[in-house]
């Protein structure tokens, strides 16, 4: 994912316009949201969906060898394991800019260059979001090989309905990261026209791949998934 620390928010706001992958992070006195909901009023182009919170003291340990889908840019999931994880991303300018820590491998989550079975679990932060519908079914493909048997995808993602609104181009969401006593403000942008996406519809794409669902939460219109790769040996 892009990283933008910069105080010029016009820049900032083009690139959400420009429905490029984009995660916003603005040092500035003025919250995020407020910024957008500013752009919301006075431009039809955007549709604006509510904060999102995500409290990493709140989420169970994940265990040993993680792979991270979309891992560049903040590199949430880096930050809080180190070392145990390898991040991925199509981009290697968005690895670049994500803290060390984590080993980090361009890759496309449609074909990882990894062998079966060889992650305990994988992490997909807000990346699904930026993934078209039709592409769904591979990237779960590829998660369930390389999971080791027993292992589980975790999923932290936005609900995007279908886009019935021509003139709104632009899906927009603001996201706050808890890690510890640290937060992490950022917004997440997407051309809305070709993307949707629901914990339903991933749930059913999982579950053919032959994921069993462990668990499923909501929080406004934010959902968090744990899908577990059976172990056929216990």
């Amino acid at each position: 994912m892009r990283r933008i620390f910069s105080t010029d928010r016009d820049f900032a706001l083009t690139l959400l316009e420009e429905g490029t992958k984009s995660e916003v992070t603005l040092m500035t006195l003025t919250p995020l949201y407020w910024m957008l909901r500013i752009k919301n009023i006075f431009s039809k182009d955007l549709y604006l969906r509510k904060p999102q919170t995500v409290d990493f003291s709140e989420m169970p340990p994940i265990s040993g060898e993680i792979l991270d889908l979309g891992g560049g840019g903040e590199g949430v999931i880096g930050r809080l394991f180190g070392q145990r994880v390898t991040a991925v991303d199509q981009r290697q300018e968005e690895l670049d800019e994500a803290p060390e820590g984590p080993k980090k491998v361009v890759a496309d989550a449609r074909d990882l260059p990894f062998p079966d079975s060889s992650f305990d679990s994988a992490t997909a932060f807000y990346f699904l979001m930026y993934v078209k519908p039709e592409a769904y079914r591979q990237i779960f493909y590829e998660a369930f090989r390389i999971l080791k048997a027993g292992g589980i995808l975790y999923i932290w993602d936005t609900v995007i309905p279908v886009c019935e609104e021509p003139i709104r181009k632009i899906f927009a969401v603001p996201v706050t990261v808890k890690i510890g006593k640290k937060k992490i403000q950022t917004a997440y942008g997407v051309g809305w026209k070709d993307h949707s996406l629901s914990s339903d519809q991933l749930i059913g794409i999982a579950r053919k791949t032959g994921f069993s669902l462990k668990l499923e939460e909501h929080r406004e219109e934010a959902f968090y998934l744990e899908l577990t790769k059976a172990d056929h040996g216990k």
